[in-house]
């Protein structure tokens, strides 16, 4: 695929120069989802702003940065528009005040405040940390299917099962471990039997409890066996 580059304007908005670079290359979605792996919703949502049909952060900048790349573009700049668009990295953007001048009374009052309640404040905020931290910890990492889709039916003996978790996460499918490429990207081909096949993507970290997401593929030979006898 030829690329041609394109000068962007920084008053469009991440989508709407997504849709244009896709148009100057002559590519539908359709085409686009084929040639990227990644799912046709996930591209649209990317060019309409719908950012709330995203995955986490983690994950749609992945998806964003392959779709780039695929368009010829450059991966910062809209890794940049992502996250100003999105607001994933607007954490304290107007969180500063202006200085007020105290009097001596109010601070001597803010003291004595301060001892009474610094104890409990600092044994609420050690519990809330130990908490948080132990959610964090044992939380089943996310597993993004981009391949199969539910109740695919196909005509191929194998089927590949791709998509993206974290990189840490140690990750199976059929009870066989899946080795995960650096971004947390896994792409495997398994083999079908006849009829209806459950394929089940586990997957757990050091201390979380373990994730498993099914598919359903049906594997139908008499497609082309009706192929050959015409």
């Amino acid at each position: 695929m030829a690329f041609t580059i394109q000068k962007l304007d920084d008053c469009e908005k991440l989508g709407e120069q997504l849709y244009r670079m896709r148009k100057a290359c002559n590519w539908t979605l359709n085409e686009m989802a084929e040639s990227t792996k990644i799912q046709r919703y996930l591209l649209e949502a990317f060019e309409k702003g719908d950012y709330d049909k995203l995955p986490e952060s983690l994950y749609a900048r992945q998806f964003l940065k392959r779709y780039v790349r695929a368009l010829g573009g450059n991966e910062d700049y809209f890794l940049h528009r992502f996250d100003q668009e999105r607001g994933t990295c607007d954490f304290y953007g107007n969180t500063r005040m202006p200085i007020k001048k105290t009097k001596v009374k109010n601070f001597f009052s803010f003291i004595r405040v301060a001892k009474i309640g610094g104890l409990s404040l600092i044994v609420a905020c050690i519990g809330i940390y130990i908490g948080w931290q132990v959610i964090t910890i044992t939380t089943p990492p996310r597993i993004v299917l981009e391949s199969p889709l539910e109740d695919v039916r196909t005509n191929n003996a194998t089927i590949a099962v791709s998509g993206i978790t974290a990189p840490e996460t140690k990750l199976s499918i059929n009870g066989v471990p899946v080795l995960l490429n650096t971004d947390g990207h896994f792409n495997v081909p398994i083999a079908l039997e006849r009829g209806i096949n459950v394929i089940a993507v586990e997957g757990a970290t050091r201390h979380s409890r373990s994730n498993v997401v099914y598919r359903r593929v049906i594997f139908d030979e008499s497609a082309t066996e009706q192929l050959s006898q015409r």
